[in-house]
């Protein structure tokens, strides 16, 4: 309440900001994979993704979207691939035809961890969780081909022609 002939103005805007704070959330995820050095294969055995979202409001939802943007990671990593022709930049697998998408058999139990923190800033004291587990993945899964076979794949998708390459 105004005290005396203390005037105050609101205002509001459409796209509200908030000076000198900010809303980040935090990941980390950690897997393990088994690589046949011979065939080029790569099988994801483990994954774990540890995520700092703020209060998590509804466990099951949130879960369920940390194994999702993990598990197009991990297909990212290692299945799909745009390729087209440089010349006129068309396409020439649209609709990833040829390429092979991770199906339910090739994805793995994915454990969630959740660190919860208050975010004073975000709705309940929550924070970001839509973007946050496809980051961390695709850099995690070529880690572990890279501590698991010593050599560094920087292209995607890492394709048994890549793999075997980066071995001969």
């Amino acid at each position: 309440m105004p005290q005396g002939n203390e005037v105050r103005i609101g205002s509001a805007t459409p796209e509200p900001t908030l000076k000198d704070a900010a809303r980040y959330s935090f990941a980390a995820h950690f897997v393990e994979v088994e690589v046949d050095t011979e065939l080029g294969h790569v099988r994801v055995l483990k994954y774990v993704a540890a995520h700092d979202s703020g209060r998590i409001v509804n466990p099951l939802t949130a879960t369920s979207q940390v194994k999702g943007g993990a598990t197009m990671g991990i297909g990212m990593a290692l299945h799909e691939e745009l390729l087209y022709d440089p010349g006129t930049g068309i396409p020439l697998n649209a609709g990833y035809y040829g390429a092979r998408v991770m199906t339910h058999r090739d994805a793995p139990e994915v454990e969630v961890i959740f660190v919860e923190t208050e975010d004073p800033y975000g709705p309940f004291g929550a924070k970001a969780l839509g973007e946050p587990p496809i980051i961390p993945s695709v850099a995690a899964v070529a880690n572990a081909i890279f501590n698991a076979i010593g050599r560094r794949i920087k292209d995607l998708p890492i394709t048994r022609d890549k793999l075997l390459g980066v071995l001969a």
